[in-house]
């Protein structure tokens, strides 16, 4: 059977579990930082086949590489094999 806690146990124990949700939000920020980075470290985009047309900027993307914001769309089209990262 487990014991009552008092107030400063209990306070305790908050400000612990606080500390490992500090902990862990800061983890999380770092490795989202850190795959921002990775993706910034490859500045420049190129198609696979052939000339492909941002939906949302209009931007058009070719086989040559070139600077390129990597959002959303884009992202999509990597991981579908459709563009590639070029790094310098």
């Amino acid at each position: 059977m487990s014991k009552a806690l008092t107030k400063e146990e209990e306070a305790s124990e908050l400000a612990a579990l606080e500390a490992e949700i500090a902990q862990l939000a800061a983890d999380e920020l770092a490795a989202k930082q850190a795959d921002e980075a990775e993706k910034s470290s490859a500045s420049k985009v190129a198609t696979v086949y052939g000339d492909m047309v941002h939906p949302f900027t209009s931007v058009r993307h070719t086989q040559d590489p070139v600077h390129a914001e990597i959002d959303g769309w884009v992202q999509s089209q990597i991981d579908a094999g459709k563009m590639v990262l070029v790094t310098d």
